[in-house]
């Protein structure tokens, strides 16, 4: 008997970096989960301009503005499968700014918070007809060879009651620096996604009224899930490692911006998605 469809939701956060030379292989993966007899929709909840890491040296505080009817455009055409694109202004992490500004350092606040920010506005409607949400950041590449894996651990957690229960792609506990998460790739249920980063902005606030500056500024706040939560007693979310549920693995890569890594991805044809591991070495060195 053939089993009920997964209904799933990729949710994309953060900058709009790198987004239409990562966005194919998303199709990839989306192509064969689809295949595979998952349901996906894809929402984008981005800022509407994006730090270039490339210029980081001579210009650390540039953002290059993107054109959102543009690009909104580019990622509904010809995708496979339902889309939806929502911009936001940094005029929102100014705005949170100003409740403590007596702390931090607005350039620094902008660097370690505007990230986290972006989770909650992307988290805030979530709808409760998903099995499992994908929090997404734009700019990773998917290892094809792990596809199986990814499938198959949609697959086991979609049947999960519990929705308390966040899984990550990476986990570590340090003595000085407390728990750290890998932001890039975030998996739960609804409910647990949106108890999360609901109030968001009074979670940030009370963390760092609450929080020696000198313990924020040795982290960066968007990976550090337990160290900022911990100061909300409301919050009832557990995080476990996806790799010691099977375990299972989901392989992937940052695509960095500089235009060596662009050129790549462009020569490389859809017949190479399979060879990817030589790709990802690449990345990972730049």
């Amino acid at each position: 008997m053939e089993r009920q469809p997964i209904k799933v939701l990729f949710l994309y956060f953060g900058q709009p970096r790198m987004i239409k030379e990562c966005m194919p292989w998303h199709d990839h993966l989306i192509n064969y989960l689809q295949s595979e007899n998952v349901e996906i929709d894809i929402e984008y909840h981005l800022w509407d301009k994006y730090f270039d890491r490339v210029h980081h040296q001579s210009s650390p505080s540039e953002y290059i503005d993107v054109d959102c009817d543009e690009l909104e455009n580019y990622l509904s055409n010809s995708r496979p499968c339902n889309i939806k694109c929502n911009f936001y202004s940094y005029h929102i992490v100014d705005l949170l700014y100003n409740n403590i500004k007596d702390y931090l350092n607005h350039l620094f606040f902008h660097h370690r918070f505007s990230q986290t920010i972006s989770k909650g506005l992307a988290c805030k409607n979530i709808s409760d007809k998903y099995d499992v949400v994908c929090l997404f950041r734009p700019d990773l590449i998917f290892n094809p060879n792990y596809y199986s894996e990814f499938l198959n651990f949609l697959s086991d957690y979609s049947k999960e009651k519990d929705d308390n229960i966040l899984y990550v792609n990476q986990m570590n506990y340090y003595i000085r620096e407390g728990l750290k998460i890998d932001d890039t790739r975030l998996f739960g249920k609804p409910n647990s996604l949106k108890t999360l980063y609901d109030n968001y902005e009074e979670k940030i606030i009370s963390y760092v009224k609450n929080t020696k500056k000198d313990f924020i500024e040795q982290h960066h706040i968007a990976i550090n899930f337990g160290n900022f939560y911990k100061h909300n007693d409301s919050v009832n979310v557990v995080f476990k490692n996806i790799k010691d549920k099977k375990p299972y693995k989901i392989k992937s890569s940052i695509a960095r911006p500089v235009q060596e890594v662009r050129e790549y991805l462009k020569e490389i044809s859809a017949d190479s998605y399979n060879e990817v591991d030589e790709v990802l070495t690449y990345f990972l060195h730049k």
